[in-house]
């Protein structure tokens, strides 16, 4: 079951992950890690693999995911990202929260998450095993060519991730990325 929240990220309910992404959504609580290396100049970027849901094939941050009902988010990231992408993970820190919420591109359902953004750093290459039901494949990206192609190709990119990458790097958040009201 997924953590039902308010906006300021306190539990009110649960939900089956099902119920939680049925359009519009509901407001439940996730997580996204950020993995640097070179000192935030490049990033482990993901493509979802094809087989998820929402946003299938879309490229995102390293890893996210929901903690479940009786765990918090700290304690489960580093675990989802040795499940998603093979890695072990490095200590990881919170930054921050954010509230966003969105219709998966190809229409099967949405998010309206209450996100909070983990971040952490390596040094030099890792090995890298993704699971293939949950990621296609995984390259670093150099933050500044990152940034210039989420602005000419933001559909290629998940909502939360450019959302959350902008707020890491503590960058105004572009006009395009702004909910119309």
């Amino acid at each position: 079951m997924l953590i039902l929240c308010d906006t300021a990220g306190d539990q009110n309910g649960e939900a089956s992950w099902e119920d939680a992404h049925k359009s519009p959504g509901k407001l439940h609580r996730a997580f996204s890690v950020y993995l640097f290396r070179d000192g935030k100049r490049e990033l482990l970027v993901q493509r979802r693999s094809a087989s998820k849901p929402l946003w299938p094939r879309i490229l995102a941050n390293t890893c996210c995911s929901h903690p479940r009902v009786g765990q918090t988010e700290e304690e489960v990231a580093p675990k989802r990202v040795m499940e998603e992408c093979g890695i072990k993970s490095p200590d990881l820190s919170v930054h921050s929260t954010l509230v966003y919420q969105e219709e998966s591109p190809n229409r099967a359902g949405s998010e309206h998450e209450f996100v909070t953004l983990l971040t952490g750093q390596v040094d030099g290459d890792i090995e890298m095993k993704p699971d293939p039901d949950e990621v296609e494949s995984l390259e670093w990206r150099h933050v500044d060519t990152l940034i210039a192609d989420m602005a000419s190709k933001r559909e290629d990119y998940a909502i939360w991730f450019q959302l959350g990458l902008h707020q890491i790097l503590n960058l105004s958040t572009p006009d395009y990325l702004r909910p119309t009201p």
